[in-house]
C-alpha cells in the first residue's frame, strides 16, 4: 500500500514519512539548544546571527533549484546544512536564558505548532477550506503589518506596538504554515519521495519561528519588567547626610570623625 510508485508516494505514507522527518528534526534541534543554552557565552551571539540569516538564505536558494530539491545526495546535503545553521541561529535568542525557561517555551511552541497542525487536520478532513493562496495573501500582509508596527516601536519606544507587532507575527506565521499544510494536500497527487524532506523542513521552521517568538516575548518582558537602578540607587553623600540627621548630636560628631 505505502510502496512509492514513480517515486511519488499516497498521501497516508507522504504524512508518515514527513512527521518521522518531523520528529528527527525537531528532537535533533531541541537537545541542540540544551547544550547550547548551557555551555554557549553571550559573546558568541555575533555568530548564530550569521548562521541564521545565511539559513535564510540557503533556503530560498533550495526553493529557487530543483537539483538542490530534487538532486540526490545534494538535496539531502543542502536541507541538512540548512537545518543545522537555523538550528545554531535560533541559539542567539536563548543565550540568555536558564535551561528550564528554555525547556518551557520550547515545549510551549510545540503544543501552539501541533494545535495548528490538528486545526489543518480538521480542515482538511471535516470542513471545506477557503482558497490557501487567498489565505497566504492574508498572511503576507499580516507580515508587512507587523514590520511597520516594529519601526513605529522603534521609533516612539512604545511596548505596546513591540506586542502588537509580535502577535501579528505569531497569527501570520500560523496562517501561512495552514496554507502551507492545505496548498500540501492539494498537490498530494504531484508530490514526490524526495518533496517530504522539503515539507518537513518547512514546517519545522515554522516551528522555529513559533518559538523565537515567544522568546522575543520573554526577552521585552524581562527588560521592561527590569527595575530602573537609577531611581532607586542612593548615593553616598545623600546617605550619609540622611545618617548624619538622624543621629543625635553626640553621635554625630563621632560618625562625623570616624567618616572623614
Amino acid at each position: 500500500m505505502g510502496d512509492p510508485v514513480g517515486g511519488h508516494l499516497n498521501l497516508y505514507m507522504f504524512v508518515v514519512h514527513t512527521a518521522l522527518l518531523l520528529s528527527y528534526f525537531i528532537l535533533c534541534g531541541i537537545l541542540q539548544w540544551m547544550l547550547l543554552c548551557i555551555y554557549m557565552k553571550h559573546s558568541h551571539i555575533v555568530y548564530t546571527m550569521i548562521c541564521f540569516f545565511a539559513a535564510l538564505v540557503l533556503l530560498t536558494c533550495i526553493h529557487f533549484s530543483q537539483f538542490l530539491k530534487y538532486g540526490k545526495p545534494w538535496n539531502y546535503v543542502a536541507i541538512l546544512f540548512c537545518y543545522e545553521l537555523l538550528t545554531l541561529g535560533v541559539t542567539s535568542f536563548i543565550v540568555d536564558s536558564s535551561v528550564g525557561a528554555a525547556i518551557g517555551i520550547v515545549m510551549g511552541a510545540i503544543f501552539i505548532w501541533a494545535g495548528v497542525l490538528a486545526a489543518c487536520y480538521a480542515l482538511i478532513r471535516f470542513v471545506g477550506y477557503p482558497n490557501p493562496y487567498t489565505l497566504s495573501g492574508i498572511g503576507v500582509v499580516g507580515l508587512m503589518i507587523s514590520m511597520v508596527m516594529v519601526a513605529v516601536d522603534q521609533v516612539l519606544d512604545s511596548r505596546i506596538c513591540g506586542e502588537i507587532a509580535l502577535v501579528i507575527v505569531m497569527i501570520s506565521v500560523i496562517i501561512m504554515m495552514i496554507c502551507h499544510v492545505l496548498l500540501t494536500n492539494d498537490s498530494s497527487d504531484l508530490l514526490k519521495k524526495e518533496d517530504t524532506l522539503l515539507v518537513a523542513f518547512v514546517l519545522y521552521i515554522h516551528f522555529v519561528i513559533l518559538m523565537v517568538t515567544i522568546f522575543v516575548f520573554v526577552i521585552r518582558d524581562r527588560r521592561y519588567s527590569k527595575p530602573d537602578e537609577s531611581q532607586t540607587t542612593v548615593s553616598s553623600d545623600t546617605f550619609r547626610r540622611a545618617t548624619e540627621a538622624t543621629l543625635d548630636p553626640t553621635e554625630s560628631f563621632k560618625y562625623i570623625w570616624l567618616n572623614d
